[in-house]
Protein backbone atom coordinates (compact mmCIF):
# COMPACT_ATOMS: atom_id res chain seq x y z
CA UNK A 1 0.00 0.00 0.00
CA UNK A 2 1.13 3.32 -1.05
CA UNK A 3 2.43 5.90 2.29
CA UNK A 4 0.20 8.39 3.16
CA UNK A 5 0.72 12.20 2.45
CA UNK A 6 2.78 13.90 5.09
CA UNK A 7 -0.55 15.75 6.75
CA UNK A 8 -2.54 12.67 7.19
CA UNK A 9 0.42 10.68 8.59
CA UNK A 10 0.83 13.49 11.09
CA UNK A 11 -2.86 13.73 11.37
CA UNK A 12 -2.77 9.79 12.74
CA UNK A 13 -0.19 10.32 14.99
CA UNK A 14 -2.00 13.32 16.85
CA UNK A 15 -4.82 10.55 16.72
CA UNK A 16 -2.86 8.26 18.14
CA UNK A 17 -1.59 10.23 21.31
CA UNK A 18 -5.35 12.36 22.02
CA UNK A 19 -6.20 11.64 25.27
CA UNK A 20 -9.96 11.29 23.93
CA UNK A 21 -8.86 8.75 21.60
CA UNK A 22 -7.20 6.75 23.91
CA UNK A 23 -10.24 6.99 26.33
CA UNK A 24 -12.17 4.99 23.74
CA UNK A 25 -12.57 0.80 23.61
CA UNK A 26 -9.56 -0.71 21.46
CA UNK A 27 -12.28 -1.95 18.49
CA UNK A 28 -13.53 1.80 18.37
CA UNK A 29 -10.01 3.02 18.20
CA UNK A 30 -9.17 0.31 15.60
CA UNK A 31 -12.27 1.56 13.56
CA UNK A 32 -11.51 5.11 14.04
CA UNK A 33 -7.96 4.77 12.34
CA UNK A 34 -9.38 2.44 9.52
CA UNK A 35 -11.97 5.32 8.91
CA UNK A 36 -9.47 8.36 8.93
CA UNK A 37 -6.25 6.33 6.73
CA UNK A 38 -9.23 5.75 4.36
CA UNK A 39 -10.46 8.86 4.26
CA UNK A 40 -6.74 10.43 4.13
CA UNK A 41 -6.10 8.03 1.08
CA UNK A 42 -9.47 9.36 -0.51
CA UNK A 43 -7.95 12.55 -0.37
CA UNK A 44 -4.60 11.99 -1.69
CA UNK A 45 -6.56 9.96 -4.27
CA UNK A 46 -8.53 13.10 -5.19
CA UNK A 47 -5.84 15.48 -5.81
CA UNK A 48 -4.42 17.66 -2.97
CA UNK A 49 -7.49 17.55 -1.11
CA UNK A 50 -5.11 16.78 2.18
CA UNK A 51 -3.18 19.76 1.81
CA UNK A 52 -6.18 22.04 1.21
CA UNK A 53 -7.97 20.81 4.35
CA UNK A 54 -6.40 21.31 7.56
CA UNK A 55 -6.33 17.60 8.28
CA UNK A 56 -4.77 17.69 11.56
CA UNK A 57 -7.61 20.04 13.05
CA UNK A 58 -10.21 18.02 10.96
CA UNK A 59 -9.14 14.98 12.93
CA UNK A 60 -9.37 16.61 16.04
CA UNK A 61 -12.58 17.58 15.88
CA UNK A 62 -13.78 14.37 14.76
CA UNK A 63 -12.00 12.74 18.09
CA UNK A 64 -13.82 15.35 20.32
CA UNK A 65 -17.05 15.18 18.60
CA UNK A 66 -17.36 11.38 19.20
CA UNK A 67 -15.50 11.68 22.50
CA UNK A 68 -18.46 14.34 23.49
CA UNK A 69 -21.01 12.20 22.00
CA UNK A 70 -19.84 9.45 24.41
CA UNK A 71 -20.30 11.41 27.41
CA UNK A 72 -23.42 13.26 26.28
CA UNK A 73 -25.40 9.53 25.92
CA UNK A 74 -23.65 8.74 29.12
CA UNK A 75 -25.01 11.94 30.80
CA UNK A 76 -28.57 11.50 29.48
CA UNK A 77 -28.36 7.35 30.51
CA UNK A 78 -27.79 8.32 34.27
CA UNK A 79 -30.69 11.46 34.41
CA UNK A 80 -32.60 8.69 32.75
CA UNK A 81 -31.94 6.52 35.16
CA UNK A 82 -32.06 9.15 37.83
CA UNK A 83 -36.06 9.66 36.71
CA UNK A 84 -36.55 6.01 37.09
CA UNK A 85 -35.25 5.74 40.56
CA UNK A 86 -37.61 8.74 42.03
CA UNK A 87 -40.84 7.48 39.92
CA UNK A 88 -40.31 3.83 42.07
CA UNK A 89 -39.42 5.83 45.49
CA UNK A 90 -42.78 8.29 44.84
CA UNK A 91 -44.69 5.04 43.73
CA UNK A 92 -43.97 3.01 47.05
CA UNK A 93 -44.78 6.10 49.01
CA UNK A 94 -48.14 6.59 47.61
CA UNK A 95 -48.90 2.80 47.28
CA UNK A 96 -48.52 2.99 51.07
CA UNK A 97 -50.54 6.21 51.44
CA UNK A 98 -53.32 4.36 49.51
CA UNK A 99 -52.92 1.08 50.81
CA UNK A 100 -51.86 0.93 54.97
CA UNK A 101 -53.61 2.50 57.27
CA UNK A 102 -52.01 3.43 60.80
CA UNK A 103 -55.09 1.06 61.82
CA UNK A 104 -52.78 -1.82 60.21
CA UNK A 105 -49.95 -0.37 60.82
CA UNK A 106 -50.37 -0.72 64.86
CA UNK A 107 -51.89 -4.36 64.11
CA UNK A 108 -48.33 -5.31 62.81
CA UNK A 109 -46.23 -3.79 65.00
CA UNK A 110 -48.45 -5.21 67.78
CA UNK A 111 -48.41 -8.64 66.10
CA UNK A 112 -44.36 -8.58 64.75
CA UNK A 113 -43.17 -7.27 67.88
CA UNK A 114 -44.91 -8.20 71.16
CA UNK A 115 -41.86 -8.29 72.82
CA UNK A 116 -41.90 -4.16 72.01
CA UNK A 117 -45.45 -2.69 72.24
CA UNK A 118 -48.83 -3.53 74.10
CA UNK A 119 -52.33 -2.12 73.64
CA UNK A 120 -52.48 1.44 75.23
CA UNK A 121 -56.11 1.25 76.71
CA UNK A 122 -58.48 4.23 76.95
CA UNK A 123 -57.66 5.89 73.47
CA UNK A 124 -59.71 7.11 70.95
CA UNK A 125 -58.96 4.88 67.78
CA UNK A 126 -57.87 1.27 68.66
CA UNK A 127 -55.33 -0.11 68.83
CA UNK A 128 -53.41 2.29 70.10
CA UNK A 129 -49.79 0.91 71.20
CA UNK A 130 -46.94 1.82 74.15
CA UNK A 131 -43.58 0.51 74.41
CA UNK A 132 -43.73 -2.28 76.87
CA UNK A 133 -41.88 -1.28 80.80
CA UNK A 134 -39.04 -3.35 80.83
CA UNK A 135 -38.66 -5.25 84.10
CA UNK A 136 -35.52 -3.74 85.81
CA UNK A 137 -32.62 -5.67 86.40
CA UNK A 138 -31.44 -6.40 90.10
CA UNK A 139 -28.05 -6.39 90.34
CA UNK A 140 -26.65 -9.18 92.88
Amino acid sequence: MKALPKPAAEALDRLRASPFFLALPARRQAGMLKAVERIARYGADAGGFIEEVDFPAFVGSLVQGVFQAIVDASVAQMEAYADLVDSVAKSVDEFTRENVSGEQARTSLLERHPELFEPALGCRRPPCLRLRRRKARRLR
